[in-house]
């Protein structure tokens, strides 16, 4: 929920920027980006922008952002594709810069003052949410102690659960014919 209500603000401050303007005034945006986050008092949320090329432009946590391309992230695979829905659900990953466990949720730039490639793809903005606090919200909603709950994609990988992930691999998933994979699929349709 909280990274839908990010999007307005984000939209407004990302409009009209090329990706030049955001390099030449990273820690300017990157400043920007941790103020939105800073009220997040678990900490479960970040902020990512990557330019077409699946290179990171600016971060809320991290600054500078590394100088490597994310081709791996899904989200800055499905996303080139225009008719894929937005916003773009990621498994579970590993960050590669501070190793917490995350899932995003992303959806295409639109807006920016970039010559537009034919394609119309200008990258994507990503809001990472960390599997600890995440994990935790979910525990809350809990009645009982023995009750538990799990945050699954339609295609049946894990998110979050409220008893944890433990080690469970990031990028683990319900079995096909599981009755929570079979009710996912049902909630999606």
């Amino acid at each position: 929920l909280a990274s839908l209500q990010l999007s307005g603000p984000l939209d407004d401050m990302l409009r009209s920027l090329t990706d030049a303007n955001i390099r030449a005034h990273e820690r300017e945006v990157h400043d920007k980006l941790r103020a939105f986050v800073r009220g997040d008092s678990e900490n479960a949320l970040s902020i990512f922008v990557f330019d077409r090329d699946a290179r990171p432009l600016v971060s809320a946590s991290s600054y500078p952002v590394p100088h490597r391309a994310f081709l791996d992230r899904d989200y800055n695979v499905v996303l080139r594709d225009p008719t894929t829905p937005q916003p773009a659900v990621s498994p579970v990953y590993k960050s590669s810069v501070t190793g917490i466990r995350y899932f995003a949720v992303s959806r295409r730039r639109e807006g920016t003052a970039n010559a537009v490639p034919p394609d119309g793809y200008d990258g994507v903005v990503s809001i990472a949410i960390y599997l600890d606090p995440a994990n935790k919200a979910l525990r809350r909603l809990l009645d009982a102690d023995d009750d538990s709950v799990t945050l699954l994609r339609s295609d049946g990988y894990i998110l979050a659960r409220s008893s944890g992930l433990g080690e469970t691999p990031v990028q683990a998933r319900v079995r096909g014919d599981s009755a929570a994979s079979t009710a996912s699929r049902s909630a999606a349709s």
